[in-house]
């Protein structure tokens, strides 16, 4: 036995897993006592404003344990894995043949066969920012479907995970522990998305009002059936209008000639005839206050000014809390116009393109910590016929699991 392993039983170890998402590093911090014990604590930094107090919290970590392991996940832009491991192959795939700086990609070869790759550069710049406390390992994040066909104990038939985040997205296809297929997705291509995926997106961004046309619809309805003038148009004129500026001496033709000037349609017109004798039947009322009469009417339109106006603002806060909760659940759930894309195209690469050992997919698991709705997980069995599955993990939990399996 390795002399370090056999000391090592003998004191705790301290694994510390670290991932940078939506501008956080994210920590979980395993402790593994002799008797087999863990605990484990979990914590986040800010990768700007926060930076010092993340590497003091590890200096801190290594002072208080004298085996501490660190690993973080790599974050570069360009990185992948291949479903080969001979040299002369790598060029057979586009994302590799295709960059420029073919000395900057260092690859490492898998046992199983496949192998995963990234720039020497980045790999140098992500141990130069944490030289405070240094690193351990720099994993990549295609092995993230290893750990967790363990940890769950899926079944290895030849199955898709996606590693869904805010701002990564990484498909792969593997059969056990070999990789039949992987690529880290970095866009969407508006040209795949079905008609329905667009008009989410319409509604999302609010290109077409879709929130207020229900309210509009009402509001249309509620004034339709009021009968006091302040609700009619521009070109209506209300008949009490006409009948103020009548006595009860008026000529018939006068009234005629008068209701007849008016914006009316003429489909709108009374029956004159009945409408004056009605009106002879009603006693001239004497001494009218028509100042007290116009109080009271600007008493009644400003508090009709006053129900509109509350009326107004109980929608608009009504529609910003509605704008509030989407907003919300956009920032906490997966992108799904992006994973349904990374579904579709890798899918149709992988059956495609004779480079790839193509194999019938038989599950689909996608791995974040974000919200899946049960419908998007019906589209993708609806439409793919493979059993979808959503796995909540914690990625720097995983990272933790990955130091487990590099020490083994």
């Amino acid at each position: 036995m390795n002399i370090l392993k056999y000391v090592e039983r003998f004191f705790p170890k301290l694994f510390i897993g670290i991932w940078l998402n939506n501008g956080r590093y994210y920590l979980t911090f395993k402790k593994v006592l002799p008797s087999g014990k863990t605990s484990i604590e979990n914590s986040s930094f800010d990768k700007d404003e926060e930076l010092e107090s993340l590497f003091k919290t590890l200096s801190q970590a290594q002072t208080d344990n004298i085996l501490t392991y660190i690993a973080i996940l790599d974050d570069s832009d360009f990185q992948g894995a291949i479903p080969v491991t001979n040299t002369n192959e790598y060029l057979w795939f586009p994302e590799i043949s295709e960059y420029k700086e073919f000395d900057d990609i260092v690859f490492k070869k898998d046992q199983n066969g496949w192998s995963i790759f990234t720039l020497s550069t980045e790999l140098f710049h992500t141990q130069n920012k944490f030289k405070k406390s240094g690193l351990d390992f720099i994993f990549s994040p295609f092995l993230i479907p290893i750990v967790v066909q363990k940890k769950f104990k899926l079944p290895k038939s030849t199955s898709i995970f996606i590693f869904a985040e805010k701002n990564k997205t990484i498909f792969t296809i593997f059969k056990g522990d070999k990789l039949l297929f992987g690529r880290y997705i970095r866009n969407i291509d508006m040209n795949n998305i079905h008609i329905e995926d667009l008009q989410g997106e319409i509604e999302k961004n609010g290109i077409l009002p879709f929130d207020n046309l229900s309210s509009d619809i009402d509001d249309s309805a509620k004034f339709k059936n009021q009968s006091d003038s302040t609700f009619f148009n521009e070109d209506e004129v209300a008949l009490d209008d006409f009948i103020d500026g009548f006595d009860n001496n008026d000529s018939k033709d006068h009234f005629e000639d008068a209701f007849k000037s008016s914006k009316h349609n003429e489909d709108d017109l009374l029956d004159l005839d009945l409408l004056l004798e009605l009106d002879d039947k009603i006693e001239p009322v004497k001494d009218i206050d028509l100042t007290k009469n116009s109080d009271q009417q600007q008493v009644q339109y400003s508090q009709r000014e006053d129900i509109a106006e509350l009326e107004k603002f109980l929608d608009k806060g009504l529609e910003d809390e509605i704008k509030a909760e989407k907003k919300i659940l956009d920032e906490f759930s997966i992108d799904d116009n992006l994973v349904y894309q990374a579904i579709s195209t890798s899918v149709e690469t992988f059956y495609g393109n004779n480079v790839f050992e193509s194999d019938f997919i038989e599950n689909c698991y996608i791995l974040t910590s974000l919200k899946v709705s049960n419908k998007f997980i019906q589209k993708i069995e609806d439409e793919f016929s493979f059993e979808t599955e959503k796995i909540r993990v914690e990625m720097s939990e995983l990272v933790v699991d990955l130091i487990g399996v590099e020490l083994e």
